[in-house]
């Protein structure tokens, strides 16, 4: 679990104790009100922060929105589509490794501090749990990453919404337990073996193909990556999802089988950025 700060600002105990009412009684609104005019008003008076400000990220059904400021804490607001929702607020610290940390205000429950790792890919800006860091390797170096509007990507990391959106080039900026996942160029593999079996995979119940490829750590393969089979114009026909991987070989689960016209040891897998 990361570590948080012990003894909050004491602009944060003023702002975040007592804690908010339950959402949808009638005085939660104006107490949320003040919570949220408080922390804008630190955002405003810190132009060019590296991360202070508004967050969201959106999804299929649901949305999250989150506002944060080093001083006054944060607010966290979720709402599905049933308009149902619910808010946390609490304490924003930075731990030893550099993470903003979150520690919402949960009376009589562990808070369940969580940690972001703060990244930066042009001007744009993501706030990344350390729990979803093969998540957004795997975005990046898919291509998803760059789809503002990808609701696979955006379920899983904040993205900043009060600066620019412009072009991105290169690798994003991110600390080295990111980095090293990243591809700089896309990778091209081959299939060397196929299992004559198929096996249910994930919660979904996915049938799937056991294959060996003949790239490894050396070609900067790791255990949770995703690979894609090549088609005609860059066509994705089927996924690998990586279990297991040695210098120069690498194991993983074909999914979407039915889709793959290729002969076993013939078909290409490739990521990249």
């Amino acid at each position: 679990m990361p570590e948080s700060q012990a003894n909050p600002p004491a602009q944060q105990q003023d702002l975040h104790n007592p804690p908010l009412p339950r959402w949808g009684t009638r005085e939660f609104g104006p107490a949320y009100d003040r919570l949220k005019s408080a922390i804008n008003a630190e955002v405003e008076a810190l132009p060019g922060h590296a991360w202070a400000g508004s967050w969201e990220r959106p999804s299929f059904g649901w949305g999250e929105s989150l506002v944060l400021a080093p001083e006054a804490g944060f607010a966290r607001v979720s709402i599905a589509c049933s308009n149902a929702g619910s808010v946390e607020h609490g304490y924003v610290a930075l731990n030893e490794k550099g993470q903003i940390v979150l520690t919402p205000v949960r009376p009589g429950r562990d808070p369940k501090p969580e940690a972001y790792w703060h990244v930066r890919w042009g001007s744009r800006h993501y706030l990344v749990n350390e729990e979803y860091v093969v998540d957004f390797a795997n975005a990046f170096n898919g291509g998803s990453l760059a789809l503002r509007e990808n609701w696979h990507s955006g379920q899983l990391f904040f993205l900043r919404t009060d600066g620019p959106d412009e072009p991105r080039k290169g690798l994003p900026e991110v600390p080295p337990e990111i980095g090293r996942l990243l591809l700089a160029q896309p990778l091209d593999a081959r299939i060397t073996w196929v299992s004559d079996e198929s096996l249910e995979y994930s919660r979904h119940r996915v049938l799937a193909y056991r294959v060996w490829l003949d790239v490894g750590e050396r070609e900067g393969v790791f255990e949770g990556m995703n690979l894609y089979l090549g088609g005609p114009g860059g066509f994705r026909s089927g996924q690998i999802d990586v279990t297991d991987v040695g210098p120069d070989w690498s194991v993983g689960l074909l999914r979407d089988p039915d889709s793959w016209a290729a002969p076993p040891g013939g078909a290409g897998a490739g990521g990249g950025g």
